[in-house]
């Protein structure tokens, strides 16, 4: 059994479709189901049920099941921890950020960084809230640019705080809210809210959610987006207001404005978090970087791109 037969036998068990399986593996269902029965064939162990266009794992399937995602997990994070080793003469350093922040000082880190490792390589990847975490977790991200609620459990990374964001509200210039460059948290109870969807926000949905029952009041949301570029334009579209980082949010400055909150304690941290294992030099460095930017230039950055 190789490593692809294991993964297409931890898709299907993920899925509990072998149609969904080939899917996320690009491949035809038959050739998942081949390779599913010729794994069966060669552990003398059925390791599905198949009924009426139903599956489900068996006993011995689910015990396999558990000790193959194990296994494929210490395969992905060995394959990554030999990539970025191999990082002082090249290799690539994966960076994941959320969407709705401006990202420009990376421009500037990754330069700095280049001046000690010229040849290495940093890739970036834009995620949502949850397509963050499950790059983390599976080992594709050497770091992760995100608030710390988003990453946490995970057991295999380090977070260490980096800056905080104080969280404003987004609204249309329709809206009547707009007059007003400050609000107050009574100001905005009987708002329609929009937010990012659950499963595309992760821990970060039930965060907000609390801090508005904190606050006294439970938010109306009328709409949930599934990216935060869906979510800005349906505040462009006056469909409700959001909650985002006062200073650094994109968004169309003429059909939106972000409001203070003066009473308002809401602020999100903004976290870096990278693999434990990983001991290369040259992440070390790019770490460095990164906290030299946080600790002494990230506020003047951050005033200057509101």
């Amino acid at each position: 059994m190789n490593i692809l037969k294991m993964k297409y036998f931890i898709d299907v068990a993920d899925h509990l479709s072998f149609t969904k399986a080939a899917q996320q593996n690009y491949v035809s269902q038959t050739a998942v189901s081949q390779q599913i029965a010729a794994v069966e064939r060669e552990l003398e162990v059925q390791l599905f049920l198949r009924d009426k266009g139903r599956v489900a794992l068996t006993p011995a399937g689910e015990a396999f099941y558990q000790d193959c995602a194990r296994i494929l997990r210490h395969y992905d994070k060995a394959v990554s921890r030999a990539q970025r080793i191999q990082c002082e003469n090249g290799g690539v350093i994966t960076i994941g950020f959320l969407t709705a922040c401006k990202m420009s000082y990376l421009h500037d880190i990754i330069n700095r960084f280049h001046q000690s490792y010229p040849n290495t390589d940093i890739k970036l990847r834009q995620c949502s809230f949850e397509g963050l975490r499950q790059l983390m977790e599976s080992g594709e991200l050497d770091v992760a640019l995100a608030p710390a609620c988003n990453l946490a459990s995970i057991e295999h990374i380090h977070i260490e705080m980096a800056a905080w964001r104080r969280m404003g509200l987004l609204v249309s210039r329709e809206n009547p809210l707009a007059q007003y460059d400050e609000i107050t948290v009574d100001q905005m109870k009987d708002q329609d809210f929009v937010m990012i969807s659950p499963q595309f926000a992760g821990q970060v949905f039930g965060h907000m959610v609390s801090q508005r029952r904190k606050e006294g009041f439970e938010p109306r949301i009328m709409e949930t987006a599934d990216s935060s570029e869906i979510l800005v334009m349906l505040v462009e579209l006056n469909r409700g207001a959001c909650f985002l980082p006062e200073k650094t949010t994109i968004y169309n400055h003429s059909l939106c404005k972000m409001l203070h909150i003066s009473d308002n304690d809401d602020n999100f941290d903004l976290s870096i978090a990278w693999q434990k294992d990983d001991a290369s030099p040259a992440l070390s460095c790019f770490l460095d970087c990164l906290r030299d930017f946080f600790h002494n230039r990230y506020e003047a950055w951050a005033d200057a791109n509101q």
